[in-house]
């Protein structure tokens, strides 16, 4: 339950963003603090508002996110947890039913189901790593890296986001895509094999 509290917590978090970042995206143009010009300003408005929705999305998400992290550290669970996770670190612990490995490399991909579905490659990876952080070492190690790239990657798609405007971020997004594709394959083939790989240019937030 409270994991479920803490998704919908952030999902609502990026909700609320877009909405006031498509807002501000449209009073900066309606009150000429930003001129795209007459001619080109037709096509490019819908095209700024939809950069300031994302962008606010994007922070808000990110906010969020790290609120729920700080609250996390402070919650305790009560003896009988602590005895029950202990327990189950001791026997042969199978992440939803599969073996640990399978699961880490699943928790790799999950980033990936953002192609089906938008923002489940960041909601599956929190659920996957919350729900068995406890059980099991690996799991949690491997989680923390996944987690401190998605927030890493966040920054870099909010930075590149605001470079578009110069052009200089539109090749900066293609980079990091390619980077998140590579990165995120490596990963799951390394915890294939019970190796826990760390992404490149990833900014510790979570030890």
């Amino acid at each position: 339950m409270r994991l479920l509290k803490n998704i919908f917590f952030v999902f609502i978090s990026v909700i609320v963003g877009l909405y006031l970042g498509g807002k501000h995206g449209i009073y900066l143009t309606e009150n000429n603090i930003v001129d795209l010009g007459a001619t080109a300003g037709n096509l490019l408005y819908p095209l700024f508002w939809l950069i300031m929705a994302v962008v606010g999305g994007i922070l808000s998400g990110l906010t969020g996110l790290i609120i729920v992290i700080i609250l996390s550290r402070f919650h305790k669970p009560n003896k009988d947890k602590r005895l029950n996770n202990n327990y189950k670190k001791g026997a042969e612990f199978k992440p939803w039913g599969m073996e640990q490995n399978q699961f880490c490399m699943l928790l790799h991909l999950s980033q990936f189901a953002s192609l089906l579905i938008p923002l489940a490659g960041i909601v599956l990876p929190i659920a996957m790593w919350a729900s068995n952080k406890g059980q099991s070492e690996l799991v949690d190690k491997q989680g923390k890296n996944i987690l401190n790239w998605l927030i890493s990657c966040l920054i870099y798609l909010v930075i590149s986001s605001i470079l578009s405007f110069i052009l200089i971020g539109i090749p900066l997004l293609i980079i990091l895509g390619i980077c998140s594709l590579i990165f995120t394959i490596t990963g799951a083939i390394k915890a294939n094999d019970g190796i826990v790989y760390t992404y490149p240019l990833t900014m510790t937030f979570i030890r």
